[in-house]
């Protein structure tokens, strides 16, 4: 692997408020030998009219005859894609100028590595307020660890084509298609994370309450589904209580405290504490509060 072409995917869905500060944050990547597959997921607003306006011959345009689950979305676009090595993108956020270099930097050094993740921002949109989320995970019991605390972000992640080709995102996930990839990415590949920052991830309003019901719909489908599939053991007691997590943040931002409020009683927070007290506290605020002022930090 010398200079190998990197396909940078971005899955786009109505983006046209955030479009160019995503496309721009591509193009000025200091490794310089990408692609953009930009794929336009039936949208109905004016990205494509937008993205016409970069005139540059690395970026490649697609039109979905209609609106895909993400997973399936994700999919199609790898498939029209040339990489040896696949990035992901999506529309609302961007990244940093050496992200791409760092990660085909340490492809070069060892190739048994399949899997490249690094830390990122966590971008509050409303108070315009940012953190870093470092994400380190040992080689030891990967599989275990995402379970028990999955925080990578899909946007700091770079994927030799070779893996994708076997593994696909699965079509019918259209909120946790990556969680569920890169679970069964670390049973058959090398993962290395980057501590430096390459990216940063938008929280904001259009993906907070509008999608956190489907959200822990979908999770829960899919430990049902993955407790009756899969092949190894695993202690899922902290997923089912980070699940039971996200039930009472859905039930405080739609009102229903009563319910959450029992969820809180009865959930074993495994040792986050802190967590349990911030739901809590969040009981006695006006809905329209949590929503505005506290709805990112749940």
């Amino acid at each position: 692997m010398t200079s190998p072409l990197v396909s940078v995917i971005i899955n786009c869905y109505n983006g046209e408020i955030f479009l160019q500060k995503c496309i721009k944050s591509v193009l000025e990547q200091t490794y310089t030998k990408f692609e953009i597959i930009f794929w336009d997921n039936n949208s109905k607003d004016k990205s494509r009219e937008i993205l016409s306006q970069f005139k540059d011959s690395r970026i490649k345009y697609f039109k979905s005859d209609k609106t895909y689950p993400l997973g399936e979305a994700r999919n199609k676009a790898i498939g029209v894609s040339k990489g040896e090595l696949i990035a992901f993108l999506d529309v609302d956020d961007w990244y940093l100028p050496e992200k791409l270099k760092l990660q085909v930097d340490e492809f070069k050094k060892n190739e048994r590595i399949g899997l490249v993740y690094t830390s990122y921002y966590y971008f509050d949109d409303l108070k315009k307020r940012k953190k870093i989320i470092i994400y380190k995970i040992s080689q030891n019991n990967i599989s275990q660890q995402l379970l028990d605390d999955y925080n990578i972000a899909i946007i700091t992640v770079m994927i030799k084509r070779d893996l994708l080709k076997k593994h696909n995102f699965n079509k019918n996930l259209n909120f946790i298609e990556d969680f569920d990839l890169i679970l069964r990415l670390s049973f058959v590949t090398k993962f290395k994370y980057i501590e430096t920052t390459t990216a940063y991830y938008r929280s904001h309003e259009n993906n907070l309450s509008k999608k956190i019901t489907n959200y822990v719909e979908e999770y829960k489908q899919w430990k049902n589904s993955f407790e009756q599939k899969s092949k190894f053991k695993f202690d899922l007691k902290k997923l089912n209580s980070n699940i039971k997590f996200l039930e009472i943040k859905r039930d405080i931002i739609f009102g229903k405290k009563i319910a959450a409020f029992k969820k809180i009683i009865s959930n074993n927070f495994y040792g986050n504490a802190v967590k349990s007290l911030k739901y809590i506290f969040c009981l006695f605020l006006p809905t329209f509060i949590i929503k505005k002022k506290f709805g990112n930090w749940l």
